[in-house]
């Protein structure tokens, strides 16, 4: 009965997470729209720099602190990109059963300032049934975001689907996010 209401609660809870992220998704919506509307045509893109090339295909690299907004519940995570294509997120709330582990994975250019990131985690049970840390499954995050002009904040769209030890699907939910990049602060 405990473990039935612990997970009842975390289910809640990643259900209030995945509503806020549905917020983002209207947003990340228009800001695509806008996004290909500014893009140049093909022709365009080829007489770009190579060295701009090179530098926006490489500019999600680094440290972003993400949130959602317009929602009851708010969720913070961080997450980090290198610029050889890892991935790395982890956030608030990694305490409720079931828990999700931090997520590990992979990004890529896409186009302009749009990428794609695959984001995996384990999900388990942190207190039982014995044994503690049974593995309930795992999370597969399939997110696509868009920088800014300056660089420094992006918008994005996530899907989560939830995978039980054998593959089936448990859960799913979709939405959006907004990051803005960690920068290093001057010493006082």
């Amino acid at each position: 009965m405990r473990y039935r209401l612990r997970f009842t609660v975390s289910l809640v809870c990643l259900l209030a997470l995945l509503a806020v992220a549905a917020g983002w998704a209207a947003q990340a919506q228009e800001a695509t729209v806008e996004e290909q509307q500014t893009t140049p045509p093909i022709e365009s893109q080829a007489e770009t720099p190579p060295e701009h090339s090179e530098r926006e295909k490489k500019a999600l690299a680094g440290s972003w602190f993400c949130g959602n907004t317009g929602s009851v519940a708010s969720i913070k995570t961080l997450q980090a990109f290198t610029a050889d294509g890892r991935a790395f997120t982890t956030g608030q709330g990694d305490i409720v059963p079931p828990v999700l582990s931090p997520q590990f994975g992979s990004w890529e250019h896409l186009f302009g300032r749009t990428y794609a990131i695959t984001l995996l985690s384990i999900v388990y049970d942190p207190q039982g049934p014995p044994p503690a840390g049974t593995f309930l499954g795992t999370a597969k995050i399939n997110e696509t975001v868009t920088l800014d002009q300056s660089g420094d904040k992006f918008k994005g769209h996530f899907k989560f689907v939830q995978l039980d030890p054998a593959g089936k699907v448990q859960f799913t939910n979709e939405g959006t996010f907004q990051c803005a990049r960690i920068k290093v602060a001057p010493r006082e």
